[in-house]
């Protein structure tokens, strides 16, 4: 027979489920806030740098190959928040005064 849960335990990972529910939102605006702070992306809200990010990461991490991973990668390639930035840059997204070009 299968183990049952006492109402502590079961008391324990909902919790734990609530907690992360209202933290990973959190988490996603403050990371996105960041990039856009340090990639200097002024004109573009946090919602898009987290959308441009998220994308790029799927894409990056699709190892099974799904299209609509990639296919959500190209569009966030396409996505004009990093492309201004780095026109503006001679086609790198970041480029400091040393002459240091990433």
């Amino acid at each position: 027979m299968g183990r049952t849960t006492t109402p502590i335990e079961e008391y324990k990972r909902i919790r734990l489920l609530w907690a992360a529910d209202i933290v990973s939102p959190y988490a996603a605006a403050v990371s996105a806030a960041s990039l856009k702070t340090v990639l200097g992306l002024s004109d573009s809200t946090w919602n898009q740098v987290w959308d441009w990010c998220e994308g790029l990461c799927a894409d990056i991490a699709n190892f099974e190959n799904d299209p609509e991973k990639t296919e959500r990668g190209e569009r966030a390639k396409l996505a004009p928040t990093p492309r201004d930035r780095s026109a503006r840059y001679g086609g790198h997204v970041l480029s400091f005064g040393s002459g240091v070009r990433l």
